[in-house]
């Protein structure tokens, strides 16, 4: 005030009071006070930083992103300008220009360690995983203990079929994912196949990423209203699995008996009749959760957890008096922020409840939504379409390339050489993927061009793709999920060896919600020798 007094054209000194009202939590005389800063002195970069951070906590996104593109206009090599103004971008689904601004940002402040992560984050899902390896080894040597960067790497590696990871995990196996920083759930999964360990790491992510931040909140109804509020929650419009569930779910609804209200990342869709739809795009988790308790949800269901970009923050909230979780994440949550996990006999059997945080739901069949038989007429494939010999026998496996280890792939190698020309077909992995699955097939003394892999193609065209193959092999520690559901919907067989983790044994409860559980094996030995089994007499596979 003083100064102010002494200076009152001071735009500094006015940007120093709105840190001061920010501190004492006045956000709006701290706006007023950077705007008058900026009035005196339009490139005030204190003031312009400071208000987009301000604008930033009121969920004001496109304001604050204007005031840190105006700063950076000042300082285009302003590391923190460059991060935070990405961090917006990211918020909105620009990744392509958040993936840039992060890399300015790294490139202009090498040691800025948070930027080089998000770096590699962004870089990794538009498909350049060397890259993306690359900047978290950079990470990992600044900082070799931040196990967030190691656990990472080790699923880009993965997702390369570059199985060192797996010497490299054992190296630090002991203590990964449980000090520090959160490790990212999806890079955890499918490390192991060990369902204790995997519950205290998740415990530790919840620990470290989410805080709770409890809402008010009114108590369960002593009974059951005349209608229902359920809130249906998809955090990530890229998870089309969700999206296919959640349509699945609201089409089987009693509108009479539940009140039903969507919560997704994309503008509203003007089929969803009856459905009180809700925006998330651009919005904070703070803002979501004022906006789901002002709903007064009776039950708030998560259908993304923890895939793709989104997380359980509004969740760690109290934002209904039922919180649910149905799996796209295979496994716990690691918080006691959901009351139930919805699974079934199969994926959660008895004496599995120790894995779990939440209280277990088991439906009575499958945890999963299947649409029934397809009608596939419209697109077909022969073989010769799809780059596969016509006599053979064809094996094949669209599980993903991280899933894939050397356990399942030597037992597939060796069915090839007993079934005399034989093939084995695999999804479009990248690259660098099929350089390195080829080159194992050559070291397990099998001709690479045995090895086939199929052609990007999406939706309908995939699953009828699936008819022109003999048997589909799952992978173990994380099953092939969405892959092999489209097969057998498709009406292809597919041979699963159920682990001890949910994402272990998601195949097996389809097969057993099918009546077909002559597919399912427990050990890896009585896996081979079914899969030599049914490749040997194919009137099996009818």
């Amino acid at each position: 005030d003083t100064l102010i007094e002494l200076n009152p054209t001071s735009a500094t000194t006015f940007a120093a009071m709105g840190d001061v009202y920010r501190r004492q939590n006045r956000p709006e005389d701290a706006v007023a006070l950077y705007k008058k800063a900026l009035a005196l002195d339009s490139t005030c970069l204190s003031a312009l930083n400071n208000l987009g951070n301000t604008l930033l906590d009121q969920d004001r996104i496109i304001e604050a992103d204007q005031c840190f593109a105006s700063a950076i206009d000042q300082a285009p090599d302003n590391a923190q300008l460059l991060y935070n103004r990405a961090n917006i971008q990211r918020q909105l689904g620009n990744l392509g220009i958040a993936r840039d601004l992060y890399g300015r940002a790294a490139r202009f402040a090498p040691g800025f360690l948070e930027a080089r992560y998000n770096l590699a984050q962004l870089t990794g899902m538009a498909g350049d995983r060397v890259e993306a390896i690359r900047n978290l080894e950079q990470i990992l040597l600044a900082r070799p203990n931040d196990d967030r960067a190691r656990a990472q790497k080790l699923r880009l590696m993965a997702d390369l079929c570059d199985w060192r990871w797996l010497d490299e995990y054992q190296d630090h196996r002991r203590h990964l994912g449980l000090r520090g920083s959160a490790c990212a759930p999806q890079a955890q999964i499918g490390l192991e196949d060990n369902p204790d360990l995997l519950r205290i790491r998740m415990q530790a992510h919840a620990s470290a990423g989410l805080q709770s931040d409890p809402a008010p909140q009114r108590p369960r109804a002593e009974t059951r209203p005349p209608q229902l509020r359920v809130g249906y929650f998809v955090s990530s419009n890229q998870d089309l699995d969700a999206l296919r569930l959640l349509d699945s779910l609201l089409a089987r609804h009693d509108q009479s008996r539940f009140s039903l209200y969507v919560y997704t990342a994309s503008a509203p869709r003007a089929d969803l009749v009856g459905v009180l739809h809700r925006d998330m795009r651009g919005l904070s988790p703070t803002t979501i959760k004022t906006q789901a308790v002002a709903d007064q949800l009776d039950v708030a269901i998560d259908l993304t957890s923890y895939t793709h970009e989104a997380d359980a923050t509004v969740f760690s909230a109290r934002i209904a008096p039922v919180q649910v979780a149905m799996p796209g994440f295979p496994g716990t949550m690691g918080t006691p922020a959901y009351d139930y996990i919805v699974g079934d006999a199969v994926t959660c059997p008895p004496g599995s409840e120790r894995y779990f945080e939440e209280h277990l739901i088991r439906l009575p069949h499958s945890y999963q939504s299947v649409s029934g038989p397809q009608d596939l007429s419209g697109h077909q494939f022969s073989r010769r379409d799809c780059g596969l010999p016509d006599e053979a026998f064809v094996f094949c496996s669209f599980t993903a390339g991280h899933a894939i280890t050397p356990r399942e792939f030597d037992i597939w190698m060796r069915l090839l050489t007993k079934i005399d020309g034989s093939v084995l077909w695999l999804a479009d992995h990248p690259e660098e993927a099929q350089a390195a699955l080829r080159q194992a097939a050559g070291d397990r003394r099998v001709d690479p061009d045995r090895v086939i892999f199929a052609t990007p193609c999406t939706g309908e065209e995939r699953m009828a793709r699936s008819m022109v193959a003999d048997l589909f092999l799952d992978s173990f520690t994380l099953n092939a999920g969405p892959a092999a559901r489209d097969a057998l919907v498709a009406g292809l067989p597919v041979l699963t060896m159920a682990g001890r983790q949910f994402a272990a044994r998601t195949t097996a409860s389809l097969l057993a919600a099918a009546g077909m559980e002559e597919l399912q094996t427990t050990t890896p030995q009585a896996y081979e020798a079914r899969a030599l089994e049914l490749a040997s007499d194919r009137d099996q596979l009818m």
